[in-house]
């Protein structure tokens, strides 16, 4: 019935939907297309906006932390240290000419006057006590940007951030102020504008007085956006606004920390000369559809059925491809399972046989050191036998516990007492060639670990360093001491530092130092457990493991504890000295 219909349309009629389906389509997607060329001029609007944010932000900080090295540089000095020294001024110097946005450097004292500068010395004898930035943080906090001016000393478009110098104590000792090169801004807006023929981006103060423009000519277009926008919400962040009196499209963003706002306009002839060019295409579409629907209705249909076709078989390859991926990754899993089990029954049963041997080591020193006179060589050498045996059986202990997966239970432990012991320890198997230094200075610190096992690390790797010099010559070093990052408040950390000067490794080697079972040494002579045993450890406790090395140039292992709060009320205090190792030798 449906052929018979068709039938009964004449030719022209076919040939009038062919037209009118195009042109209502050109109708439409004319009013759509107008609709979103405006979107677009808002995400251009938005995202030229964010390309100068985020220059202009790179500036502010970069002139932020010139600020700093200069805070840092003259922080200890008086003003009359500052004013006769050729190394601030040279200092100050170097600093303006590494950075390119950075125009010149100045400190200037609480009563105006110019002490040092980074474009002479002496510094010229000026006073800013009539300057605008010098009035506002007279009697207020905070950064200061000051108006655009053209340098009297180096001729250059300008505009200075002022901050306050204080002293260790929080006290305003005087300024400095930075200037900041304009037309390093200029240069930069000019390429992000040059596409918007009739636009205009800038800098622009709060109380509208431009700092950097392009166009120069566009200030007041800039101050008029600047007002619609203050006009429309007392706190701009960041806003895309309709056309001012000029048919602009602009968007005005605050940078955060300055009062210094950013401008960046697209012109409405812009956004219609895009919008014209698209409806000329669609207007083209229209017509060569209005030839060929019929034909490419039926080329749709055709490349449907083959997309419908291929995405069927993408989705089986798809689907094929993640079942073996998750068989690959089940396997992985179940084999390193398989192997993790099968160490932890061998441990546990090495660790049986050892407490046998153990048992009789342990009671047999300690019957000897009840019948050897005290204070004796023979005495100390029992007892360290003793207490050697007595550590191996808490390693025992620890890796039947591993064996069964339980983990150890830490406790605030003398960091400094348990190091000695260790070092003193280890000395007695060092071989003679190599020298084992101890130095201390972190003496009172406690940190949450159990002994054994921090014994256990510092073995670990002392045992690695004299492995690294081999049969030479060498030394070693054990080092404690405490260590504040910078942004964190006390306690801090605690950092225990094994170096040695052997061999070194390669940055291939060091990727995969903590892998279980990677060793360097020949067959039968290492297990690649040592540190990833170390780095196990140590991330229990929330500590990190840090490894700097090179070919030639030794290796340094620094692992970092976190300090124990508290005070010592709940851990008993162990003695200063350990008979053979002292605070600064072993």
């Amino acid at each position: 019935m449906a052929d018979g219909a068709l039938k009964k349309w004449h030719p022209f009629s076919l040939v009038a939907v062919s037209i009118f389906v195009p042109l209502v389509f050109v109708m439409v997607a004319g009013v759509q297309t107008y609709r979103l060329a405006f979107q677009a001029a808002d995400r251009q609007v938005q995202d030229g906006l964010a390309i100068l944010e985020e220059q202009a932000a790179k500036v502010f900080d970069t002139h932020e932390l010139v600020r700093r090295l200069v805070e840092q540089r003259i922080s200890k000095l008086s003003w009359i240290e500052i004013e006769g020294s050729s190394e601030i001024n040279t200092f100050l110097f170097e600093i303006a000419n590494r950075f390119s946005q950075v125009g010149s450097i100045w400190l200037i004292d609480s009563n105006g006057w110019a002490r040092s500068t980074s474009h002479s010395f002496p510094a010229p004898r000026l006073n800013f006590a009539d300057r605008d930035y010098y009035r506002y943080l007279d009697t207020n906090e905070g950064v200061f940007v000051s108006a655009s001016y053209t340098g009297t000393l180096t001729g250059r478009e300008s505009f200075n951030v002022v901050t306050h110098h204080r002293s260790s104590s929080g006290e305003s000792r005087g300024y400095v102020c930075i200037a900041v090169d304009a037309n390093f801004f200029n240069t930069f807006l000019a390429r992000i504008v040059r596409h918007h023929a009739g636009g205009f981006a800038g800098l622009i103060r709060a109380d509208g007085e431009p700092l950097a423009l392009h166009p120069p000519e566009r200030q007041d277009a800039a101050r008029d956006a600047l007002a619609r926008a203050v006009a429309s919400t007392k706190e701009i962040a960041r806003g895309t606004f309709q056309f001012d009196a000029e048919g602009n499209r602009y968007g005005v963003a605050r940078l955060a920390d300055y009062p210094v706002y950013l401008v960046f306009a697209v012109p409405r002839s812009t956004v219609l000369a895009g919008w014209y060019g698209v409806m000329k295409t669609y207007a083209g579409f229209g017509v060569l559809a209005a030839i060929i629907l019929v034909s490419l209705s039926l080329m749709v249909g055709s490349r449907l059925r083959q997309q419908k076709k291929l995405t069927a078989t993408l989705e089986a390859m798809i689907e094929e491809r993640s079942k073996e991926l998750e068989r690959a990754n089940t396997h992985r899993h179940f084999t390193l399972a398989s192997k993790m089990e099968a160490l932890g029954n061998m441990a546990g049963g090495m660790a049986h046989e050892l407490n046998n041997v153990l048992v009789p080591i342990l009671g047999l020193s300690d019957l000897a050191l009840r019948e050897v006179e005290k204070g004796g060589r023979l005495h100390q050498q029992l007892d360290a036998l003793h207490r050697a045996a007595g550590r191996a059986r808490d390693i025992v202990r620890q890796v039947l516990l591993f064996s069964r997966a339980e983990p150890l239970k830490a406790h605030r432990v003398h960091a400094a007492a348990a190091v000695r012991d260790a070092v003193r320890l280890v000395k007695l198997t060092t071989p003679s060639t190599i020298t084992l230094d101890c130095r201390i200075t972190a003496e009172d610190v406690f940190v949450m670990a159990d002994e054994t096992q921090l014994n256990q690390v510092l073995i670990n790797l002392i045992n690695n360093s004299v492995d690294a010099i081999g049969g030479g010559i060498g030394g070693i070093e054990v080092s404690l001491t405490e260590r504040l990052i910078e942004g964190e408040e006390s306690p801090g950390w605690l950092a225990l530092a094994v170096r040695d000067d052997g061999c070194g490794m390669e940055q291939s080697v060091q990727a995969k130092l903590f892998e279980p079972f990677f060793t360097t040494k020949p067959v039968g002579q290492g297990t690649g457990m040592g540190l990833p045993v170390v780095h196990g450890i140590v991330t229990a406790w929330g500590g990190l493991v840090e490894v700097t090395s090179a070919p030639g140039r030794g290796t340094t292992v620094t692992v970092l504890l976190p300090i124990s709060a508290g005070g010592t009320q709940d851990a008993p205090r162990p003695p200063a000295e350990v008979p053979g190792v002292g605070a600064d030798a072993p």
